[in-house]
C-alpha cells in the first residue's frame, strides 16, 4: 500500500520546483564546504586518535560481549558490565606490565651479547676506533630502553606509558557504555529504513537480522581466534619457562598471535625460536621450536573444524595485511581492531541477509538558472544538506590523515605484492614436476629465506674484517697507482696517498658528531620494512589467487566479462615482467658472485645481495650494483679490480642487449625514455622503492590500454567498412 509522504523522510513521488536556487547560493554552499573541509583536515590527527579509541572499544564491546551477558544472568546488567571493565582493565594492564618487564630483561641480554662482540673486535682497528668515537656502549644502552616502551606502547618517550594507560581506560570506559546500550544502537541504525506499513516493518526486520548476523559471524570468528590465539601462546609459553628458555612471555605471545594467521603462520611463529636455536644450540630452544610447530598444526585444525565453519574464512593475504594494516596505524592494540574490522567486513560481504540500502532521504527540487534557460534538479533538505556536507568534509580529513599513517602498510602491501608475482613463475615450474601448490610454494619461501639467512650471517661474521682490511690497504693501493702511466703523476702531486691515510685517520672524528641516535631508528625501520614485505609477499603467494577470484566474484554481473579480461592480461604483463626481472638480478647476483669468490675478494654473499637488489632498479641498479664489487677488488689489488671491472661490464652490457630482451621481451613494452622517467619519477616519489613499482605500473597502463582498443575485447563494439547498398536486381526476394 502507498505510504504517505509526510509520514517517513521518504518520498517517490515527483514534486514540482518549489525554489530557485541562485548561483550565488551554490558558491556559498561549496565555499562552506571547502572551509569545513580545511578545519577538518587542521584537526584530522586529533579526529584519527579519536576515531580509532572508538573502534577499538567497538571491538573489546564485542569480544567481550558474550561474557558480560553471561555474567548478567547472574548479578544483574550493571554489576556485569561493571564487573567486564574492570576484570577487563585489569587483565590488559597486568599482561602489558609483564611483557615490558619481559622485554626490558631480554633487550638488556641482547645488549650485552652485541658489547660482547664489539669488545672482540681487534683494538685499534678502524671498527674498533668507531665504534670508540660514536660511544656505542652509551647507544646501545639507549636502544635497549626505548625498544620495550616502543613495542608495548607504539613510543619511546617516558610518559608513552602513562598516555596508553589513560586511552586503555577510556576505551574501556566506552566499551562498558556501548555494551551497556547496545539495543539503543542497534535500533538507531535500523530507524534509518522506513518505520510504517508492511514494507517497511520488512526492511527493519531484515535490517536488524543483517546485523545480528554480522555480529555472529564476523565478531564470532574473531572472538574465537582470540582465544585460540590466547591457548596456544599459554601452552608456549609455559613450555619455555619450563625449559627456562629466555623472553618465554614474548615467544608465547608472538607463537600465539601467529599460529592462527592460515598457510605462512606456523612459519612465522616459529622462525624466532628457531633463529634462538640454531644460535645457541639449546636443548631447550630446539624442543619449544617443535611445541610451535605442534601447536600450528593443531591451530590449523581447530581453525577449520571450529573457527571457519559457518562463520567467514580469512585467507593468509586477507589476515595479514590487516595485521600489517594495524601495526602501521596502532601498534599491537592496532592489529586486533584491524583483524575484527576485516572479519566484521567479511561477514558483511557474504551475508545472505543484505537488507539494501537505506532508501532516499526527502529531497525538494529547485531550479537553477543555466545558460539554455532554467533546470530543475532534486536536493537534500536543508538539514539532511548540511550533514552531508559535514559527512564529506570529515571522510575527506580523515581520509587524508589516515593514508598518512598508511604509508608505511602501503609500500609493505605493494612491494610484497611485487615480490609474491614474481615468486609466481618459479612456484609454477615446481608445481609442473607434480608438486602441490603449498609444497611447491613453501619450497620456494625456504630457498629464498635460506640465501637472505646466509647472506646475514656471511655479513655479520666477516664485515668488521672485511672493513679493516680496506682501511689498511686503501693507501697502499693509492701509493701504487701513483707510478701508475696515465693518472700517476697527477695523483703524486697530490700526495694522493698521504691525504688517504688522513682521511681514515680523521673518520672516527667526523663519525663522533653522527651519533646512533639519529641513524639508528632509520636502520630498525628498514629492518621492519623487510621483514614486513617478506611476510605479506609469503602470504600472498598462498592466497592471492584465492582473494582475486573472490573480488571477481563481487564485480557486477554486467562487467565480469570486461575485469576478467583485464586481470588476465594484467597478471600475465606482471607476470612476465616481476619473474624475468627476478631471474635477472638472480643472474647478477649469481655472476658478481662468482667473480668476487673467483678474486678472492671476500664479502662474496653480501656484494651479490647488494647486486641482486639493485638490479630491480631501471636505468642504474646495473651501475649501482657493481660499486661494492669494484671497491673490494681495488682494495685487494690493481689487477683484480681490472678483472673485476671488465667482467661485470662485460656481463652488463649482455645483460641489457642480449639476456634481457630474451627472458623479459614485450611482457611490458615500455621504451627507454619511458623507464628513465618512469624511474626518476617514482624515486622522486617514495625513493628506491618507487623506481622500482612505477615503471611496471607505467606497463600495466599500456595493457590496459592496448586491451581496451581490441575489437575482440567483450562488450567492444566492432567497426565494420562501409558497402554498397544493395542492388535491385540482389536485394532479398528479387529473382537475381
Amino acid at each position: 500500500a502507498p505510504v504517505p509522504a509526510d509520514r517517513h523522510p521518504v518520498t517517490t513521488a515527483p514534486i514540482e520546483p518549489t525554489a530557485t536556487l541562485r548561483w550565488s547560493s551554490i558558491g556559498a554552499v561549496v565555499a562552506f564546504g571547502v572551509l569545513l573541509t580545511v578545519v577538518a583536515v587542521r584537526i584530522a590527527d586529533s579526529l584519527v586518535d579519536v576515531a580509532g579509541l572508538t573502534l577499538a572499544a567497538i571491538c573489546l564491546a564485542l569480544v567481550s560481549g558474550p561474557f558480560q551477558l553471561a555474567l548478567q544472568r547472574r548479578v544483574g546488567a550493571a554489576a556485569s558490565i561493571a564487573a567486564t571493565a574492570i576484570l577487563t582493565l585489569a587483565a590488559v594492564t597486568a599482561l602489558g606490565i609483564a611483557v615490558l618487564a619481559d622485554l626490558r630483561t631480554q633487550t638488556t641480554a641482547l645488549g650485552d651479547t652485541i658489547r660482547d662482540r664489539v669488545a672482540e673486535l681487534t683494538p685499534g682497528s678502524l671498527p674498533d676506533r668507531l665504534f670508540t668515537a660514536i660511544e656505542v656502549d652509551r647507544a646501545i644502552a639507549e636502544w635497549t630502553g626505548d625498544v620495550p616502551t616502543s613495542v608495548v606502547t607504539g613510543q619511546d618517550t617516558g610518559t608513552a606509558v602513562g598516555r596508553q594507560m589513560m586511552s586503555l581506560f577510556f576505551v574501556v570506559v566506552l566499551a562498558a557504555f556501548l555494551q551497556a546500550g547496545r539495543r539503543a544502537f542497534v535500533d538507531h541504525a535500523v530507524g534509518w529504513w522506513p518505520r510504517d506499513a508492511e514494507v517497511g516493518v520488512a526492511l527493519r526486520a531484515g535490517a536488524r537480522a543483517f546485523l545480528d548476523d554480522v555480529e555472529r559471524r564476523g565478531a564470532g570468528f574473531a572472538r574465537r581466534t582470540i582465544v585460540i590465539a590466547a591457548a596456544s601462546g599459554a601452552v608456549v609459553a609455559a613450555v619455555a619457562s619450563v625449559l627456562d628458555v629466555p623472553g618465554a612471555l614474548v615467544i608465547g605471545i608472538w607463537a600465539g598471535a601467529w599460529a592462527v594467521v592460515p598457510a605462512v603462520g606456523w612459519f612465522v611463529a616459529g622462525l624466532p625460536i628457531a633463529l634462538l636455536a640454531t644460535v645457541t644450540h639449546e636443548a631447550g630452544a630446539i624442543a619449544v621450536t617443535a611445541v610451535v610447530l605442534a601447536v600450528a598444526v593443531i591451530c590449523a585444525v581447530v581453525r577449520a573444524r571450529w573457527i571457519e565453519p559457518g562463520r567467514v574464512r580469512l585467507g593468509a593475504g586477507a589476515h595479514v595485511g590487516a595485521v600489517a594494516v594495524g601495526v602501521a596505524v596502532g601498534g599491537m592494540a592496532g592489529t586486533i581492531v584491524a583483524v575484527m574490522v576485516v572479519s566484521l567486513a567479511a561477514a558483511a560481504l557474504t551475508s545472505e541477509r543484505w537488507p539494501g540500502l537505506p532508501p532516499r532521504p526527502a529531497t525538494r527540487v529547485v531550479t537553477i538558472p543555466t545558460a539554455t534557460g532554467a533546470r530543475a534538479l532534486p536536493i537534500p533538505t536543508g538539514g539532511v544538506l548540511l550533514a552531508m556536507i559535514v559527512a564529506i568534509a570529515a571522510a575527506v580529513a580523515f581520509g587524508l590523515a589516515v593514508m598518512e599513517r598508511l604509508v608505511p602498510a602501503i609500500a609493505w602491501l605493494s612491494i610484497g605484492a611485487f615480490v609474491a608475482i614474481a615468486l609466481r613463475r618459479p612456484s609454477g615450474w615446481l608445481e609442473r614436476l607434480h608438486l602441490r601448490p603449498y609444497a611447491a610454494r613453501s619450497v620456494v619461501l625456504a630457498l629464498v629465506g635460506a640465501v637472505i639467512v646466509l647472506s646475514v650471517v656471511a655479513g655479520a661474521d666477516d664485515g668488521a674484517q672485511a672493513s679493516s682490511r680496506v682501511a689498511d690497504r686503501l693507501p697502499e693501493i693509492v701509493d701504487d697507482l701513483e707510478d701508475a702511466p696515465l693518472v700517476g703523476s697527477w695523483l703524486h702531486e697530490r700526495d694522493a696517498s698521504t691525504w688517504v691515510s688522513q682521511q681514515i685517520e680523521d673518520l672516527p672524528q667526523r663519525f663522533r658528531s653522527a651519533q646512533p641516535s639519529s641513524w639508528l631508528p632509520g636502520v630498525t625501520a628498514r629492518l621492519v620494512d623487510l621483514w614486513w614485505t617478506m611476510v605479506i609477499a609469503a602470504a600472498l603467494l598462498f592466497d592471492g589467487d584465492r582473494m582475486l577470484r573472490g573480488a571477481l566474484r563481487r564485480a557486477p554481473a554486467s562487467r565480469r566479462r570486461q575485469a576478467q579480461r583485464l586481470v588476465d592480461a594484467t597478471g600475465v604483463a606482471l607476470t612476465g615482467y616481476a619473474a624475468g626481472a627476478a631471474l635477472l638480478a638472480t643472474i647478477n647476483g649469481t655472476v658478481v658472485f662468482t667473480i668476487a669468490v673467483v678474486l678472492g675478494l671476500g664479502l662474496a654473499p653480501v656484494v651479490a645481495v647488494w647486486a641482486f637488489v639493485w638490479n630491480f632498479v631501471p636505468q642504474i641498479g646495473g651501475f649501482m650494483g657493481g660499486v661494492p664489487l669494484i671497491v673490494f677488488a681495488l682494495v685487494t689489488g690493481p689487477a683484480q679490480a681490472l678483472a673485476a671491472s671488465g667482467l661485470f661490464l662485460t656481463y652488463q652490457l649482455l645483460e641489457n642487449h642480449v639476456i634481457q630482451p630474451a627472458i623479459i621481451g614485450a611482457a611490458i613494452d615500455v621504451p627507454p625514455w619511458g623507464t628513465l622517467l618512469a624511474a626518476l619519477a617514482g624515486s622522486a616519489a617514495a625513493g628506491v622503492l618507487g623506481a622500482i613499482l612505477v615503471t611496471p605500473l607505467v606497463g600495466v597502463v599500456r595493457v590496459v590500454r592496448e586491451q581496451l582498443r581490441r575489437d575482440d575485447f567483450p562488450g567492444s563494439v566492432v567497426a565494420t567498412e562501409p558497402h554498397e547498398p544493395l542492388s535491385a536486381a540482389t536485394e532479398p526476394g528479387s529473382p537475381g
